[in-house]
């Protein structure tokens, strides 16, 4: 096992403890996933942005019906938190190509122009029944508040219908 000590003033909550031992207990391990010739896109660019720094992100992952992808953030502090999420820069993944090997690459970049907007934003529940729409700002930002040791989940939804919604 590894143990680590990290002093620190105030209490947990002001001394960043949850985000250190995220960090410690899960290192980022960066890799090349495949050859691939479609690096155009700037050095630096954020596939997922959350604010503030105290949201935690617990989960990212393809929503169960296939149609977009799921983000679960939650809320270790005391007090409610202004939370905003960014998700691709608010842009949905490009159509899938034909054959399995485009639809890999497909996968792992970022859309090409002209980019599609999310389809839909929306609160579900950890089964991923759908609460609340989710409004989104010209620049891709879902904002909502964060309660105390609260978990949110928010599916970006890449589909052309919304029909799930409405049954």
């Amino acid at each position: 096992f590894h143990y680590a000590i990290m002093p620190h003033a105030g209490d947990w909550e002001c001394g960043g403890v949850w985000r250190a031992a995220d960090r410690f207990k899960s290192p980022l391990i960066a890799g090349q996933i495949g050859v691939s010739n479609l690096g155009c896109e700037p050095m630096r660019r954020s596939f997922l942005e959350i604010e503030p720094q105290a949201c935690c992100l617990s989960t990212v992952k393809q929503s169960e019906n296939g149609q977009g992808i799921v983000v679960r953030v939650f809320n270790p502090t005391r007090g409610t938190l202004d939370t905003a999420i960014r998700l691709n820069n608010g842009v949905a993944a490009s159509e899938a190509q034909g054959s399995p090997t485009e639809r890999t690459q497909s996968e792992f970049r970022f859309p090409e122009t002209p980019k599609k907007p999310w389809s839909a934003i929306r609160e579900v529940t950890l089964e991923e029944s759908p609460v609340r729409d989710l409004p989104c700002d010209k620049d891709g930002w879902v904002r909502f508040s964060l309660s105390s040791r609260k978990i949110v989940t928010v599916e970006f939804r890449s589909d052309s219908g919304q029909s799930e919604a409405n049954a």
